[in-house]
């Protein structure tokens, strides 16, 4: 399969992964000659009279397939005409790279998920964040890029994925009672044992960002926000400031994606 790494660079050259079946995650509208543009030849292209084509790529979130659907017409045909394609992968937090990597951003991702679990949606542009800081610390371990370079690029990117653990935590907090606020004040700091890719790293990065810093939003009579008022918050506090990010592309990319998080979370329908 061709690689799509951390920092945005495409590996036409495939490598062998064995994976089990991936599920349906989300859609992406686009023009065959804008995935060929994006990833080169299909892995699959079929014949005009059937099926179109399809990808098989590897991001640092895991495998995707990227095939078309409800298509009149063969993409192949008309590579300029823009389509309507699926995306199958094991969960949400291989889109991010999809989307980032074909439309210069992650702010279609809430809307173009198949989940309407804005909860897991907003994890997973957490774990997108978290492997690229962890990529760049990577790369200024293996001697590529010099200390304040790999500073200049955690940083914001860290602080980002912070940012978003906070309004999740306060929702958290704000549907919890008395008995496990408590218990959550309670617990012993916890180690971040599992690394990325694995089930839990996400929950045990939670119940440590919630062990440092819990106690210190939540004051006798303060009133934790609900999850679609805390990233809408989130969303004003970012479009007033200008530090958050690496240059104005990045910075603009994270902002309207927690601007539209926050409105999916807004939906009568969603769930989270």
């Amino acid at each position: 399969m061709p690689t799509l790494t951390f920092d945005g660079v495409f590996d036409p050259q495939p490598r062998r992964l064995d994976i089990a079946a991936l599920d349906l995650q989300g859609f992406l509208d686009a023009s065959y000659a804008d995935l060929r543009a994006a990833f080169g030849p299909p892995s699959i292209d079929a014949v005009p009279d059937g099926a179109g084509a399809m990808w098989h790529i590897i991001t640092p979130a895991g495998p995707v397939e990227l095939f078309d659907y409800d298509n009149p017409d063969s993409p192949q045909e008309y590579p300029a005409q823009r389509a309507g394609w699926h995306l199958a992968a094991d969960d949400l937090s291989a889109l991010p790279w999809i989307y980032q990597h074909v439309l210069g951003s992650t702010e279609d991702f809430p809307r173009l998920t198949l989940s309407r679990d804005v909860v897991a949606i907003t994890e997973a542009y957490i774990l997108y964040l978290s492997h690229q800081a962890s990529g760049w610390k990577a790369k200024e371990r293996a001697g590529e890029l010099k200390w304040l370079q790999a500073r200049s690029l955690f940083v914001p990117l860290h602080r980002s994925r912070t940012l978003l653990l906070d309004v999740l935590l306060a929702d958290e907090w704000a549907a919890a009672d008395e008995t496990q606020r408590q218990a959550w004040q309670a617990l012993p700091e916890p180690r971040l044992r599992h690394r990325l890719g694995d089930p839990e790293y996400l929950s045990g990065l939670r119940a440590r960002h919630r062990w440092a810093v819990l106690t210190d939003w939540r004051g006798p009579g303060v009133q934790p926000a609900e999850l679609a008022t805390g990233l809408a918050a989130l969303a004003d506090r970012l479009a007033e400031r200008r530090q958050i990010a690496v240059g104005r592309a990045y910075y603009e990319i994270y902002r309207r994606t927690v601007a539209a998080l926050a409105e999916r979370a807004a939906e009568p329908d969603r769930i989270g």
